[in-house]
Formats: structure tokens, sequence, C-alpha cells
């Protein structure tokens, strides 16, 4: 074995105070240089139980409208979002799709809806689903409200009146006024 000399022997320890310095910095470096914010853990428990109690949601619901049919389907609760899925059917034909999730996103529900034509081509901008806030929650009735777009202030109110019952009603903005359209639905049996 062989021993290091005095000088060495500071060589090698100045050469280990450098390599966990760089250590040390290239850690720092990767956590940023802003420390993170975290939401109390109150307000994702929270958001958790507002989706669960979300559940009446789930299954198929249909509505008949002169010759077409509108569908509406969702999947339970599940992790930290739904999804769910609507087609318009005019005369026997598919029109129109939308995709539309329930995602906790920073301790709070956000409801996201995106429009598809037959060819499934998008009718919002590729990055621009619409992107709704939760507004109120109360037992089988649930509102949102339009953050983002043109359309900001309008919103959804998505209801069940009844086991068998499942109403969405479109909002008009606040500060425009205009007519509440509402599509009553019922509960796909077979």
């Amino acid at each position: 074995m062989t021993r290091l000399g005095k000088g060495d022997a500071l060589m090698f320890r100045r050469s280990r105070i450098v390599t966990i310095c760089l250590a040390a910095a290239s850690l720092a470096a990767l956590a940023g240089d802003k420390p993170r914010k975290q939401k109390p853990p109150k307000a994702s428990a929270e958001a958790s139980h507002q989706l669960a109690s979300l559940s009446w949601m789930e299954g198929v619901w249909v509505r008949e409208q002169g010759k077409d049919l509108l569908e509406e389907s969702w999947f339970a609760p599940q992790g930290d979002s739904m999804v769910g899925m609507f087609r318009w059917i005019k005369d026997g034909k598919l029109w129109m799709v939308e995709m539309m999730t329930i995602t906790i996103d920073d301790g709070e529900l956000v409801f996201r809806l995106r429009h598809f034509d037959r060819k499934q081509t998008p009718w919002e901008e590729k990055n621009s689903p619409m992107t709704c806030k939760l507004k109120s929650i109360a037992d089988r009735k649930v509102a949102f409200e339009r953050v983002d777009g043109e359309k900001a202030g309008s919103g959804y109110v998505i209801s069940s009146p009844g086991p068998d019952a499942y109403e969405v009603s479109l909002l008009a903005p606040e500060n425009a006024p205009g007519k509440t359209q509402t599509f009553a639905f019922t509960r796909k049996t077979h």
C-alpha cells in the first residue's frame, strides 16, 4: 500500500471538496431558482371528495330530438379524473362528437371539452379546448364557468333531477345575457 505524501493528501481533500460542491451546485440548478409553492393537502382532499361526489354522472344518457339522437356517456371517477363522450347523430349520420374531462388541477375541479366533426377535425384551436372551472357543486348538480376565450363567463350546469334523469344547461355569459339552452336526457337501459 502506498502512502500519500502531505501534499498529495491535501490535493486529494481539495479534489473531494470541489467534487462535492459541483454536485451540490448541479442539484440546486436542477431544482430551479424558485422554491415550489405547494397547495395544502386539504385542497386536494376536498377536490377529490368533490370529484367522487359526481359519480351520479356515470352511465349512458340519451335524448331524441326530432330525427336526431344525442347520447352522452361518462365513466366513473377514477384517480384524479372523469372522462366523458358525447355524440350527435343527425338524420342517421354522425354530425358531431365531444370529448370531455373533469380533472383535478392545482386542487380544483376543471371541466374541459373539445368538439370534433365526423372526420375528427377539431372545432377548437389545436391547443385550446374549452376550459371551465368549478363554480358550484351540490347534491346531483355541478356548475362550471368558462375561463378562456371570447365566451369567458359562459358555462355549463350538469344536473340529475332523478336517478334516471340527466340535464345539461348551456349558459350565456353573465355580461351578455342570452338564452339558456337545456338538454334533458334519460338513462339508457339497454
